[in-house]
Parts: structure tokens; sequence; C-alpha cells
């Protein structure tokens, strides 16, 4: 069984992009670079169209890339404040900030043990994993984890094959025994079905309405889970 992170494990109690322009502002700051909000809003706006063009066409895309995408759009060439900002955007937004998604804890407990191996399939936006499975820890659920597969590790974003390859060598388990759960079709779903896996769509935080391909199975409470899968 292997999960999405964003939005299927944890979420987020407040937009990410306005926490994110708080703490670019204070990495500024921190080395004398005086920027207007309402610039930086522009420029974090403008990165994060340009992360998502990456994203898909499957290019991985770094803090560091991120950061001097940001401070392009500013005029600002000063190395410090470019090493203050990627090092904030590696540290990422405080746990706090953070919410592992209602009944994850016990379910993940539960197909952990009644003996499926457990992984994770994630593709990482600008925090970057080690920090997420940091998140994960916090919330005490990383020790049900038998393996992971975070983007900035393996080198591709979802749906290519080859993320979701890395994690089934990883548990030991084919396709035909393996389920994915996540919350996009274009990513999650589409990933999981070419690869003949089965892909469970989790809707608590999102409803993903595009065109990509259905998932087999709809999920609204992760409780229902190992039910749903004759786990238990």
């Amino acid at each position: 069984m292997t999960y999405d992170f964003w939005n299927t494990l944890i979420g987020e109690h407040h937009s990410p992009s306005d926490q994110r322009v708080d703490r670019v502002m204070v990495a500024l700051a921190s080395v004398e670079a005086d920027v207007a909000r309402e610039a930086l809003l522009a420029a974090t706006a403008a990165a994060e169209d340009f992360y998502e063009v990456r994203w898909r066409e499957n290019r991985p895309f770094s803090p560091e890339e991120w950061s001097a995408q940001v401070l392009g759009e500013l005029s600002i060439d000063d190395p410090s404040a470019h090493d203050a900002v990627a090092a904030e955007l590696r540290r990422g937004l405080s746990v706090t900030e953070r919410t592992l998604a209602p009944n994850a804890e016990a379910t993940l407990r539960t197909l952990s043990d009644a003996g499926i191996k457990l992984g994770i399939v994630c593709d990482v936006g600008i925090t970057p994993s080690v920090t997420l499975r940091g998140y994960l820890e916090h919330f005490d659920v990383l020790k049900y984890f038998d393996h992971w597969s975070f983007s900035d590790d393996v080198g591709v974003y979802k749906p290519d094959p080859r993320i979701f390859t890395h994690a089934l060598e990883g548990l030991g388990v084919e396709p035909v025994e393996a389920a994915h759960v996540g919350d996009l079709r274009r990513t999650d779903v589409a990933g999981a079905l070419g690869m003949g896996i089965t892909s469970v769509r989790y809707r608590h935080w999102r409803d993903d309405v595009t065109e990509a391909p259905e998932a087999e199975v709809l999920l609204d409470d992760h409780t229902n889970l190992p039910g749903i899968l004759g786990v238990a």
C-alpha cells in the first residue's frame, strides 16, 4: 500500500502561499533586503506558476531554484539573500500549520498490524522530503512506513512510472499486489492505473473533478480503507 503525502496524509491549516511569503519576508529582512510585501506576493505567485509548469513537465524544482526565481523577479542578486531564502524554504513551514488526516494514524496502525507493507509516493513541491518526513515523525506515523519515494530523491514526479516502480521495488511487491491512495487524478490515479496498481482517490480535503482518469475506489474516510481492500 502506498500513500500520497499532501492532502492525503497531511493537510494545512491555512494558505501555504501566504505563510511562505511571511517566512520569506523574515529571511530577506535578516540580510537587510528591503522588499515590499506586495512585490513579494507578485514574485511568489510568478514562481509558483513556474513551478506548476515544471511539475507538469516532470522537471523537478528545488528550493534553490524557487529562491532564484523569486529573487530574479525582484531584481535581487545578493547571494546572501538567495542563501537565506533557500534555507527558509528547506526548513519548511511550522509543523503547527500542518494537520494529520482524520483517522489516518489508526488506519495505518491497522494496516501495519495486518502485515501490509506501507510506502509513500510523493511529489515534492518546495519543502524537501527530509522536512516532510519530520512532519510524519511529529505526528508519530513515520514508524508505520517501510519505504518512501519522494520526487526529490527519485528525480521524477507522478504519474511517471519510475517513481511508482521505485516504491514497488522498495516494498518488494508487484503492481497487482499494491494499492495507491492519493487525491489527484492526473498524478495519483493515472500513475497508479498506468502501472496496474489499484487506485484509491481520497476526497476529504479535495474532490478533484478534472477530466483525468477516475480511481477504482473513492475514499472519504481513511477508516474505511482496510475494509474496502479486504484487509480487516
